[in-house]
């Protein structure tokens, strides 16, 4: 994020004003951090002009806080709206500052609303003077109770109103709005949280951890929440030792840093989708008081700040102000009238230090299969061998910092981290060996060229760390790749442990005498040992999932046996590297195995004589034996996926050796040729033209395409079908099965592209839905409530008035005579306009606005596009169309930034109802991992509609269901911020890489009385990492 205006780079701040002359005597334009208690009075109108600063180039930083103990920093909830109007009222008629702090730690107890210190502690039952009452609480011991546990805190939690986390995120919320209704430009920030005080507890942070409740503050706010992030950093002595020593708080569970240091704490306590945000340090000093001595306290400081922000890919701090310079009561930290103080930070200033815009912070590593950061207590697996090392890093490390070789898909448990050294991110992490043994050290989570070396394990539970190493008991070889049956009743979880879970959670009790194959694990949670495992149902079906390997009467659930004829793992075929070719018609899947798998879990259909390289295997999956390959590297594009080498009945898939193929020489094409298509064809999924068309035609090729012949041709239906890429107008790439003559034998591929003279060729016309795109005569609609311009030229932005030729009426229809043209990122065509008959000019229009409105549709679909409400009753709308651009422009749908939140979120309790907004048939019930949870996508004359985050279906893929009919129930389910339900439709013809993933804004075709209820406030949910093992709906 670069310098807001008057926004020094220099990183050097104080406390109050009236130490300005250093700054100028040093040439350095720094910060001046100003404390101001401004009430919450309605009739008060009153505000402070800074601008004596702002304007001789400081930055200028302004707490705002309620008042004094007892009023609290911040008032109690009822009054949380009255100190935002305050809040607004202040800014409004203050000049000369744009950055705003809301509230001063605001966890520790003296700092509560109605927590009345004076009750509390004798020798303040006197004291009239607020300032002196301040003082003192500032200096109790107990402020950072962390660091000399006593006991009290837990008798804290009665006092006054607890700030806890969903609190100060309401009033900050309200604070923040007041503010930029007064000044849209101002920088509203979060208020420091008190390190190592363990005051404020509650329901998941039960030890009051100061960055636990930070974390959650911020989490809870999200990027699009708040403009920057306060700190406060302390050292308890006056030693320059203690600014950068890693001193850690013994017995702390997660570690924690004792001094200067514990910034950097709360720094990597920062979510990653928030490490663009500025962060401020407003308060920098000693606890006990300012040293009397020159001791290079105040450069020591200055000098750590400037190594962080020198740090590869470490967000900046902008500023450190020291504490204070103004008087206090007693003087305590008065660094003014201390000569050796101000010596010491004379001697910081002449280094000049700033912090750098152009650096660019570490937003999101590399973490395949996971939607949020790494943390402690995650569980990850390795992939590929890797090295555990004593300590982070590698450049220059002796050969006995390895500690040892961690093999590929071994779990772990992150305990500590992360730490950014050799430009590598490091995290500490505890193993678990095969033989039983507990070792301890440091993982990259990526290599120098960002492959992973980790990932987050899927549906593993989040644990305590660090923790004491528990001893897993003796599981008589229970291993990845065994069979076993239940011997008991017993639970099949989505997750491992069975406290405080979702009632989703629960997938089935599996009964007694049911088969299965073990996956992964050992997990040892709740006491217990549990094992991810695929059973079969009594009536057939799969499911896969977490059992409990013995009751809490360690009686045992699962037995091993042996599946006649069927060993656990065959004697490997093939090894990793090794050049496989195909012989028969085989599947290329995401996920190993048949059974209980997605919809789109087959990547492609591989044709005999396709080479291979092995990447991974074998995998004992539905009694097949399974490798993970990836398609030839001079073949484009390059795929990866699974598939077994033999058929179920014994027939080779795959061999060591090219097949020979009949009828086939050393002049026909092979992979990697070249080959024209001249004629414009549908590209399917499998061969043949008996696939349903919505979901087998990928799109259409071009006539006069040049594609990549990636396999040999398979007959099907009397017609040759060639596997084939193609680059796409999105310059993306697609490939499929193009067939090489129409039903009546025209030629539609040729060594040759046809001369453009040639008559059009004879084929066969698609289907709308068959196609994902308009065709030169067809007949669209203006279905928006507006004039649709008509341009000159394709394209809008920074266009003259003079471009537009015309304007077509709502419900106007037009004749495409061509295009599509890409222009800003939106699609254009030409047209006449038809109905109503006009003497305008033929001209340019969209097919949809950047906005992500839909705005032309086939004619005879538009009178069909009616979307009925998808819930019973009323319920406010908690996310809107097109919201939060910059959280949702992570993911991306067909390799395309998100523009922004592509559908309407309903805030509807757990267990509502949803109905269909329009008949249609189910075409996926589905669980979208890290993204929408369990969701129905639904197909419907007009396109398709997306219903997410449910707790239940009631339908199935393939059932035809009527408009209002029940489809499931709503839910929390995948990475839900809160119950809800995200709503989505798609209209015919549409593009999934235009930045909305073929999605528009559902509100310009239904009832608006669903949008009467005032919306609600939750934070944006994350659609999910698209990837070829996560292709999102």
């Amino acid at each position: 994020m670069p310098p807001v205006p008057n926004e020094p780079l220099n990183i050097y701040g104080l406390h109050d004003a009236g130490g300005e002359h250093l700054f100028e005597e040093a040439d350095v334009h720094g910060w001046v951090v100003f404390n101001e208690f401004i009430g919450m009075d309605d009739a008060d109108r009153s505000g402070v002009d800074y601008s004596a600063w702002s304007e001789r180039g400081y930055g200028v930083i302004v707490k705002l806080q309620l008042g004094f103990n007892p009023d609290g920093t911040l008032p109690a909830v009822d009054n949380h709206l009255k100190f935002a109007r305050r809040c607004g009222r202040f800014v409004k008629v203050s000049r000369g500052c744009s950055h705003w702090v809301i509230g001063n730690e605001f966890n520790n107890w003296v700092a509560r609303p109605g927590a009345d210190a004076r009750a509390r502690i004798s020798l303040l039952k006197d004291v009239k003077d607020p300032a002196q009452v301040q003082a003192v609480l500032r200096a109790l011991p107990e402020r950072f109770d962390a660091l000399h546990p006593d006991g009290t805190a837990t008798n804290l939690a009665t006092i006054g109103e607890a700030m806890h986390p969903d609190r100060y995120v309401a009033c900050f919320r309200q604070c923040r709005e007041a503010i930029h209704q007064a000044d849209p430009d101002a920088l509203v920030i979060t208020g420091a949280v008190t390190p190592w005080n363990t005051h404020t507890r509650y329901a998941g942070n039960e030890s009051g951890d100061w960055i636990t409740y930070f974390s959650d503050i911020l989490n809870r706010l999200g990027p699009q929440g708040c403009d920057g992030i306060a700190l406060h950093a302390f050292t308890v002595t006056d030693d320059p030792a203690d600014v950068t020593a890693d001193a850690w708080i013994p017995e702390r569970s997660p570690r924690r840093r004792s001094g200067f240091r514990a910034y950097r704490d709360f720094m990597r306590g920062i979510p990653y989708h928030m490490r663009q945000l500025p962060v401020y340090i407003v308060e920098a000093d000693q606890f006990q008081s300012w040293s009397p001595r020159q001791n290079g306290w105040v450069q020591a400081v200055y000098r750590e700040i400037n190594g962080w922000n020198e740090g590869p890919g470490h967000q900046q701090i902008r500023c450190a102000a020291l504490f204070r310079w103004a008087a206090s009561p007693g003087g305590r930290w008065q660094l003014s009238a201390s000569a050796a103080v101000l010596a010491d930070t004379a001697a910081a200033l002449n280094q000049h230090y700033a912090w750098d815009p152009q650096k660019a912070p570490l937003l999101n590593p590399e973490q395949p299969d996971a939607s949020a950061s790494l943390s402690p207590g995650n569980v990850i697996r390795t992939i590929g061998d890797i090295n555990l090392r004593a300590v982070p890093g590698f450049v220059g490390s002796p050969p006995d910092a390895i500690v040892t070789k961690l093999p590929s898909g071994q779990q772990c448990l992150i305990v500590d981290g992360p730490e950014q050294v050799d430009r590598l991110i490091w995290w500490r992490v505890t193993v678990t060996m095969s033989d039983r043994t507990q070792v301890d050290g440091w993982l990259a989570q990526a290599g120098v060229d960002a492959q992973p070396f980790i990932a987050r394990v899927s549906g593993a539970p989040d644990l305590a760390a660090p923790f004491d190493p528990v001893p897993i008991p003796d599981t008589d070889a229970m291993a990845p790749g065994t069979y076993f049956l239940v011997q008991r009743p017993t639970e099949l979880r989505r997750t491992p442990g069975t406290r405080a879970k979702e009632a989703d959670d629960l997938l089935g009790t599996v009964p007694t005498g049911t088969p299965g194959l073990v996956h992964e694990g050992p997990l040892y949670v709740e006491d217990s040992i549990w094992w991810r495992v695929r059973a079969a149902w009594p009536e057939g079906s799969d499911s896969t999932g977490w059992l409990r390997e013995e009751t809490d009467r360690n009686k045992r659930n699962l037995q091993i046996i042996a599946v006649p004829g069927t060993p656990a793992i065959p004697e490997p075929r093939f090894a990793v590297g090794d050049t496989v070719w195909v012989w028969r018609n085989a599947l290329l899947r995401r996920l190993p195995g048949t059974s209980n798998q997605a919809i789109d879990d087959i990547v492609m259909q591989l044709a005999p004589g396709m080479s291979l390289t092995v990447e991974g295997g074998p995998r004992m999956e539905d009694r097949l034996v399974w490798w993970q390959v990836v398609t030839h590297p001079a073949v484009e594009p390059v795929l990866r996926g699974w598939v077994s080498d033999m058929t179920s009945t014994g027939y080779d898939l795959l061999q060591d050796s090219a097949p020979n193929l009949p009828g086939r020489d050393r002049q026909a094409l092979q992979p990697g040729d070249s080959i024209w298509v001249i004629a414009a064809s549908p590209m399917r999924r499998t061969p043949g033209l008996d696939g349903d068309a919505g979901y087998d035609v990928l799109g259409e090729v071009s006539r006069n395409t040049l594609c990549t012949v990636l396999g040999h041709p398979q007959g099907v239906g009397g017609i040759a079908w060639w596997l084939l890429a193609v680059a796409t107008d999105e310059q993306d790439r697609m490939w499929g099965w193009v067939a090489q003559s129409a039903p009546d034998g025209t030629p539609q591929m040729g060594t040759n592209p046809l001369p453009e003279v040639s008559p059009p060729v004879p084929r066969r016309a698609p289907s709308a839905r068959e196609r994902r795109t308009f065709a030169n005569g067809d007949r669209v609609m203006n279905i928006q409530s507006d004039v649709l311009r008509m341009r000159r030229t394709p394209g809008q932005v920074g266009k003259p008035d003079s471009d537009i030729i015309g304007r077509a009426p709502s419900r106007s229809t037009l004749l495409v005579n061509g295009g599509p043209e890409i222009r800003d990122n939106l699609r254009w065509w030409w047209t006449d306009m038809v109905i109503p008959p006009s003497n305008q000019p033929s001209g340019w229009v969209t097919e949809g606005s950047q906005s992500g409105l839909r705005l032309l549709a086939y004619d005879f679909l538009a009178d069909h596009i009616d979307i009925a409400t998808p819930f019973p009753g009323r319920f406010p709308m908690s996310q809107g169309w097109g919201t939060n651009p910059q959280f949702y422009s992570r993911f991306t749908y067909g390799g395309v930034p998100m523009r922004g939140h592509n559908g309407l979120d309903f805030a509807l309790p757990v267990g509502t109802p949803l109905l269909a907004t329009d008949a249609g048939k189910i075409t996926r019930t589905d669980f979208g991992v890290g993204g929408f949870g369990k969701f129905v996508l639904m197909e419907h004359d007009w396109g398709e509609s997306v219903y997410a985050h449910m707790s239940e279906f009631s339908v199935s893929v393939g059932q035809t269901v009527g408009r209002g009919a029940t489809l499931g129930l709503s839910g929390n389910t995948g990475a839900s911020t809160g119950p809800h339900l995200h709503f989505g439709i798609r209209i015919l013809p549409y593009r999934r890489p235009d930045g909305w993933g073929g999605f528009c804004n559902p509100a310009q075709f239904m009832s608006q009385d669903i949008f009467r209820n005032r919306p609600v406030a939750m934070e944006p949910s994350p659609p999910g990492l698209e990837s070829d093992s996560n292709i999102l709906p």
